[in-house]
Protein backbone atom coordinates (compact mmCIF):
# COMPACT_ATOMS: atom_id res chain seq x y z
CA UNK A 1 0.00 0.00 0.00
CA UNK A 2 1.05 3.09 -1.12
CA UNK A 3 2.65 5.62 1.83
CA UNK A 4 1.44 9.87 2.32
CA UNK A 5 3.28 11.34 4.96
CA UNK A 6 0.84 13.31 6.78
CA UNK A 7 1.74 16.84 7.30
CA UNK A 8 1.92 19.88 9.42
CA UNK A 9 1.97 23.23 7.31
CA UNK A 10 3.22 25.80 9.73
CA UNK A 11 2.99 28.97 7.55
CA UNK A 12 4.44 32.78 9.24
CA UNK A 13 2.33 35.37 10.23
CA UNK A 14 3.47 39.09 9.21
CA UNK A 15 2.80 40.92 12.52
CA UNK A 16 1.72 44.19 10.64
CA UNK A 17 -1.14 43.10 8.93
CA UNK A 18 -4.04 41.47 11.12
CA UNK A 19 -5.91 39.21 9.31
CA UNK A 20 -10.15 39.31 8.93
CA UNK A 21 -12.20 36.74 10.84
CA UNK A 22 -13.06 34.23 8.48
CA UNK A 23 -16.88 33.52 8.30
CA UNK A 24 -18.11 30.34 9.31
CA UNK A 25 -17.56 26.85 7.61
CA UNK A 26 -21.78 26.99 7.60
CA UNK A 27 -20.78 29.91 4.92
CA UNK A 28 -18.92 27.60 2.85
CA UNK A 29 -20.43 26.11 -0.24
CA UNK A 30 -21.85 22.40 0.07
CA UNK A 31 -19.21 19.72 -0.40
CA UNK A 32 -19.22 18.31 -3.98
CA UNK A 33 -18.19 14.69 -4.75
CA UNK A 34 -15.75 14.79 -7.39
CA UNK A 35 -16.10 11.62 -10.38
CA UNK A 36 -14.16 10.52 -12.89
CA UNK A 37 -14.26 12.22 -16.10
CA UNK A 38 -11.31 10.48 -17.82
CA UNK A 39 -8.83 7.52 -16.63
CA UNK A 40 -5.63 6.45 -18.43
CA UNK A 41 -4.40 3.08 -17.57
CA UNK A 42 -0.54 3.03 -17.68
CA UNK A 43 2.09 0.42 -18.58
CA UNK A 44 4.15 1.49 -15.21
CA UNK A 45 4.37 -0.45 -12.19
CA UNK A 46 2.65 0.70 -9.16
CA UNK A 47 5.42 2.32 -6.69
CA UNK A 48 5.44 3.20 -3.38
CA UNK A 49 6.66 7.28 -2.98
CA UNK A 50 6.84 9.49 0.23
CA UNK A 51 4.74 13.17 0.48
CA UNK A 52 2.88 14.92 -2.11
CA UNK A 53 3.71 14.92 -5.81
CA UNK A 54 4.70 18.00 -8.10
CA UNK A 55 4.00 19.19 -11.39
CA UNK A 56 5.33 20.25 -14.55
CA UNK A 57 3.41 22.73 -16.85
CA UNK A 58 2.94 19.72 -19.40
CA UNK A 59 0.96 17.91 -16.56
CA UNK A 60 3.78 15.36 -15.79
CA UNK A 61 3.61 14.12 -11.89
CA UNK A 62 6.83 13.52 -10.18
CA UNK A 63 7.33 11.58 -6.79
CA UNK A 64 9.69 11.29 -4.48
CA UNK A 65 10.28 7.56 -4.59
CA UNK A 66 9.57 5.66 -1.56
CA UNK A 67 13.47 3.36 -1.61
CA UNK A 68 14.47 1.89 1.73
CA UNK A 69 15.07 5.33 3.32
CA UNK A 70 13.41 8.35 3.02
CA UNK A 71 16.83 10.23 3.43
CA UNK A 72 17.26 8.74 -0.52
CA UNK A 73 17.02 11.61 -3.27
CA UNK A 74 15.34 9.79 -5.97
CA UNK A 75 12.35 11.36 -7.91
CA UNK A 76 10.43 9.37 -10.81
CA UNK A 77 8.58 11.46 -13.26
CA UNK A 78 4.95 9.74 -14.35
CA UNK A 79 4.40 11.23 -18.06
CA UNK A 80 0.80 12.57 -18.81
CA UNK A 81 1.24 12.31 -22.21
CA UNK A 82 2.90 8.98 -24.32
CA UNK A 83 6.22 9.96 -23.14
CA UNK A 84 8.33 7.28 -20.95
CA UNK A 85 8.44 7.57 -16.73
CA UNK A 86 12.02 8.73 -15.84
CA UNK A 87 13.79 8.93 -12.79
CA UNK A 88 16.29 11.40 -11.37
CA UNK A 89 19.07 9.99 -8.78
CA UNK A 90 21.94 11.58 -7.03
CA UNK A 91 25.76 10.35 -8.03
CA UNK A 92 26.78 7.63 -5.85
CA UNK A 93 29.12 10.14 -3.67
CA UNK A 94 26.89 12.81 -3.45
CA UNK A 95 23.91 10.39 -2.35
CA UNK A 96 26.12 8.68 0.27
CA UNK A 97 27.05 12.15 1.18
CA UNK A 98 23.31 13.70 1.40
CA UNK A 99 20.40 13.31 2.90
CA UNK A 100 16.96 13.96 1.21
CA UNK A 101 15.60 17.28 2.50
CA UNK A 102 12.54 18.23 -0.63
CA UNK A 103 12.18 18.55 -4.33
CA UNK A 104 10.94 21.03 -6.51
CA UNK A 105 10.08 20.57 -10.48
CA UNK A 106 9.69 23.79 -12.38
CA UNK A 107 7.20 24.50 -15.37
CA UNK A 108 9.40 23.29 -18.04
CA UNK A 109 10.08 20.34 -15.94
CA UNK A 110 13.67 20.86 -14.46
CA UNK A 111 13.82 19.10 -11.41
CA UNK A 112 15.89 20.40 -8.11
CA UNK A 113 16.57 18.25 -5.07
CA UNK A 114 17.48 20.08 -1.91
CA UNK A 115 19.44 17.55 0.32
CA UNK A 116 21.63 18.53 3.04
CA UNK A 117 24.90 16.93 4.54
CA UNK A 118 26.37 16.10 7.81
CA UNK A 119 27.20 19.45 8.94
CA UNK A 120 23.67 20.37 7.86
CA UNK A 121 24.51 22.55 5.20
CA UNK A 122 21.42 22.52 2.24
CA UNK A 123 22.43 21.84 -0.63
CA UNK A 124 20.25 22.12 -4.01
CA UNK A 125 21.07 19.72 -7.13
CA UNK A 126 19.36 20.81 -10.32
CA UNK A 127 18.61 18.17 -12.88
CA UNK A 128 19.10 18.80 -17.07
CA UNK A 129 16.58 17.19 -19.47
CA UNK A 130 18.87 14.42 -19.54
CA UNK A 131 18.43 13.54 -16.12
CA UNK A 132 22.12 14.28 -14.77
CA UNK A 133 22.90 16.87 -12.50
CA UNK A 134 23.74 20.17 -14.37
CA UNK A 135 24.25 22.21 -11.37
CA UNK A 136 25.01 22.05 -7.75
CA UNK A 137 24.56 25.20 -5.13
CA UNK A 138 24.80 25.50 -1.47
CA UNK A 139 22.97 27.46 0.08
CA UNK A 140 24.49 30.22 2.68
CA UNK A 141 21.50 30.12 5.53
CA UNK A 142 22.93 29.27 8.85
CA UNK A 143 23.22 25.56 10.04
CA UNK A 144 21.31 26.06 12.81
CA UNK A 145 17.66 26.53 9.82
CA UNK A 146 16.65 23.10 8.94
CA UNK A 147 14.95 23.78 5.35
CA UNK A 148 11.78 21.30 5.22
CA UNK A 149 10.54 23.02 1.72
CA UNK A 150 12.02 25.16 -1.33
CA UNK A 151 10.37 26.44 -3.93
CA UNK A 152 11.83 27.78 -7.18
CA UNK A 153 11.79 31.06 -9.20
CA UNK A 154 12.56 29.43 -13.18
CA UNK A 155 12.48 32.61 -14.65
CA UNK A 156 15.35 34.10 -12.25
CA UNK A 157 17.05 30.88 -10.68
CA UNK A 158 15.96 31.95 -6.94
CA UNK A 159 15.36 29.93 -4.46
CA UNK A 160 12.71 30.26 -1.41
CA UNK A 161 13.24 28.06 1.23
CA UNK A 162 11.44 27.84 4.33
CA UNK A 163 11.75 25.98 7.51
CA UNK A 164 12.42 26.23 11.37
CA UNK A 165 15.54 27.47 13.62
CA UNK A 166 16.32 24.42 15.40
CA UNK A 167 17.54 23.82 19.44
CA UNK A 168 21.06 24.74 18.04
CA UNK A 169 20.37 28.81 17.08
CA UNK A 170 20.21 31.82 19.29
CA UNK A 171 17.55 31.92 21.99
CA UNK A 172 15.66 34.16 19.87
CA UNK A 173 15.59 32.56 17.36
CA UNK A 174 15.16 28.80 18.20
CA UNK A 175 11.71 27.57 17.13
CA UNK A 176 10.65 30.80 14.87
CA UNK A 177 10.38 29.89 11.37
CA UNK A 178 12.68 30.64 8.55
CA UNK A 179 12.08 31.96 5.52
CA UNK A 180 14.82 33.32 2.81
CA UNK A 181 15.08 34.00 -0.72
CA UNK A 182 18.16 33.35 -2.49
CA UNK A 183 19.96 33.95 -5.62
CA UNK A 184 21.02 31.47 -8.07
CA UNK A 185 24.37 31.27 -6.15
CA UNK A 186 22.80 30.34 -2.99
CA UNK A 187 23.48 33.85 -1.55
CA UNK A 188 20.63 35.27 1.37
CA UNK A 189 19.47 38.50 -0.19
CA UNK A 190 16.35 38.52 1.58
CA UNK A 191 15.10 37.52 5.24
CA UNK A 192 12.11 37.33 5.82
CA UNK A 193 11.15 38.02 9.65
CA UNK A 194 7.97 36.24 11.16
CA UNK A 195 6.94 35.92 14.57
CA UNK A 196 4.97 32.20 14.26
CA UNK A 197 6.86 29.71 15.93
CA UNK A 198 7.09 26.28 17.07
CA UNK A 199 7.56 23.81 19.83
CA UNK A 200 10.56 22.29 19.53
CA UNK A 201 9.86 19.67 21.81
CA UNK A 202 6.82 18.29 19.93
CA UNK A 203 7.98 19.16 16.56
CA UNK A 204 8.62 14.53 16.26
CA UNK A 205 5.57 13.98 17.33
CA UNK A 206 3.93 14.69 13.54
CA UNK A 207 5.59 14.71 10.46
CA UNK A 208 6.99 18.07 9.17
CA UNK A 209 6.79 19.64 6.10
CA UNK A 210 6.16 23.38 4.82
CA UNK A 211 4.63 23.92 1.60
CA UNK A 212 5.49 27.34 -0.93
CA UNK A 213 3.76 27.47 -4.86
CA UNK A 214 5.50 29.81 -7.72
CA UNK A 215 2.27 30.95 -9.26
CA UNK A 216 2.22 31.74 -13.08
CA UNK A 217 1.83 35.24 -12.34
CA UNK A 218 5.66 35.34 -10.87
CA UNK A 219 4.34 35.56 -7.17
CA UNK A 220 4.72 33.34 -4.56
CA UNK A 221 1.75 31.61 -2.34
CA UNK A 222 2.84 30.17 0.93
CA UNK A 223 0.66 27.97 2.71
CA UNK A 224 -0.16 28.49 6.44
CA UNK A 225 -2.57 26.35 8.71
CA UNK A 226 -4.94 29.30 8.05
CA UNK A 227 -3.83 31.54 5.44
CA UNK A 228 -2.19 31.82 2.10
CA UNK A 229 0.39 34.58 2.49
CA UNK A 230 1.00 36.13 -1.03
CA UNK A 231 4.39 37.31 -2.04
CA UNK A 232 6.54 39.10 -4.80
CA UNK A 233 9.30 37.27 -6.33
CA UNK A 234 11.49 39.57 -4.32
CA UNK A 235 10.01 38.57 -0.93
CA UNK A 236 7.34 41.68 -0.57
CA UNK A 237 4.33 41.13 1.41
CA UNK A 238 1.00 41.63 -1.33
CA UNK A 239 -1.57 40.24 0.43
CA UNK A 240 -2.96 37.29 2.92
CA UNK A 241 -5.78 35.16 2.15
CA UNK A 242 -7.71 33.53 4.97
CA UNK A 243 -8.69 30.08 4.62
CA UNK A 244 -12.23 28.78 5.49
CA UNK A 245 -12.04 25.03 5.90
CA UNK A 246 -14.96 22.83 6.56
CA UNK A 247 -13.19 21.34 9.84
CA UNK A 248 -11.31 23.39 11.76
CA UNK A 249 -8.49 21.08 12.66
CA UNK A 250 -8.23 19.86 8.91
CA UNK A 251 -4.43 20.32 7.91
CA UNK A 252 -3.14 22.09 5.63
CA UNK A 253 -1.04 19.63 3.28
CA UNK A 254 -0.47 21.05 -0.02
CA UNK A 255 -1.16 23.73 -2.35
CA UNK A 256 -1.35 24.78 -6.16
CA UNK A 257 -2.45 27.75 -7.78
CA UNK A 258 -3.76 27.91 -11.25
CA UNK A 259 -4.97 30.57 -13.51
CA UNK A 260 -6.31 32.75 -10.60
CA UNK A 261 -7.55 29.56 -8.24
CA UNK A 262 -6.02 28.01 -5.56
CA UNK A 263 -6.68 24.14 -4.66
CA UNK A 264 -5.54 23.87 -1.62
CA UNK A 265 -5.56 19.53 0.11
CA UNK A 266 -7.02 19.68 3.89
CA UNK A 267 -6.51 16.15 5.77
CA UNK A 268 -8.38 14.86 8.63
CA UNK A 269 -5.72 15.02 11.79
CA UNK A 270 -4.49 11.62 12.43
CA UNK A 271 -3.78 11.88 15.96
CA UNK A 272 -7.75 11.71 16.80
CA UNK A 273 -7.90 8.14 16.18
CA UNK A 274 -9.57 8.16 12.75
CA UNK A 275 -9.60 7.37 9.50
CA UNK A 276 -7.34 9.96 7.48
CA UNK A 277 -9.90 11.80 4.90
CA UNK A 278 -8.80 14.20 2.16
CA UNK A 279 -11.02 17.29 1.31
CA UNK A 280 -10.03 19.53 -1.33
CA UNK A 281 -10.56 23.56 -1.16
CA UNK A 282 -10.74 25.91 -4.57
CA UNK A 283 -10.00 29.51 -3.54
CA UNK A 284 -10.52 32.53 -5.79
CA UNK A 285 -6.99 34.38 -5.36
CA UNK A 286 -8.35 37.34 -6.32
CA UNK A 287 -11.22 38.02 -4.01
CA UNK A 288 -10.50 35.33 -1.27
CA UNK A 289 -13.99 33.38 -1.57
CA UNK A 290 -14.31 30.16 -1.36
CA UNK A 291 -15.39 28.56 -5.05
CA UNK A 292 -15.47 24.74 -4.30
CA UNK A 293 -15.35 22.26 -1.72
CA UNK A 294 -14.69 19.02 -2.73
CA UNK A 295 -14.52 15.10 -1.57
CA UNK A 296 -13.10 12.13 -3.59
CA UNK A 297 -15.79 9.46 -5.08
CA UNK A 298 -14.64 6.06 -4.00
CA UNK A 299 -13.25 5.03 -7.74
CA UNK A 300 -11.13 8.42 -7.08
CA UNK A 301 -9.91 7.06 -4.31
CA UNK A 302 -7.59 9.64 -2.11
CA UNK A 303 -4.45 10.60 -3.80
CA UNK A 304 -4.66 13.54 -5.57
CA UNK A 305 -1.84 14.43 -6.77
CA UNK A 306 -2.38 17.54 -9.26
CA UNK A 307 -4.38 20.48 -10.22
CA UNK A 308 -5.42 22.53 -12.84
CA UNK A 309 -8.00 25.16 -14.02
CA UNK A 310 -8.87 24.00 -17.10
CA UNK A 311 -8.22 19.69 -16.37
CA UNK A 312 -9.66 19.60 -12.20
CA UNK A 313 -7.95 17.16 -10.07
CA UNK A 314 -5.44 14.18 -11.13
CA UNK A 315 -6.05 11.03 -8.85
CA UNK A 316 -3.11 7.95 -8.57
CA UNK A 317 -4.71 4.66 -8.43
CA UNK A 318 -3.37 1.16 -8.31
CA UNK A 319 -5.29 -0.64 -11.08
CA UNK A 320 -4.29 -3.81 -10.86
CA UNK A 321 -0.31 -3.42 -10.11
CA UNK A 322 -0.48 -0.84 -12.38
CA UNK A 323 -0.37 3.31 -12.09
CA UNK A 324 -3.57 4.51 -13.26
CA UNK A 325 -4.44 8.42 -13.94
CA UNK A 326 -7.87 9.57 -13.25
CA UNK A 327 -9.19 13.09 -14.21
CA UNK A 328 -11.77 14.40 -12.26
CA UNK A 329 -13.16 18.08 -13.83
CA UNK A 330 -14.36 20.46 -11.15
CA UNK A 331 -17.63 22.58 -12.00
Amino acid sequence: MWFVALVLLLGPAFQHTPPAHPKKSSDLPRTTVLVASSAKRLGIPFFNFYGQAKQDAGGNVYFHAATRRYSDSSIIRIPYGDSEPKAYSLPEKPARETAFIAFDVAPSGRVYVLSENADHRSIVFEFGGDGDISSRTELGIPPSARVASMSVFEATGNFFVLGYYDSSAPDDLRGKTFMALTSPDGKVFRDLKNSRAIDLNTLGEKPLTLCSYVGEDGNLYVLASDEILVLTASGDFMRRIKLRKPDDAALTTKLIVSQGLAAVWLQSDSAVGKAVELTLETVDIGTGRVVGVYSASDELGDNAVTFSRSEGFVFLRNDGGKVSLLTAHIR
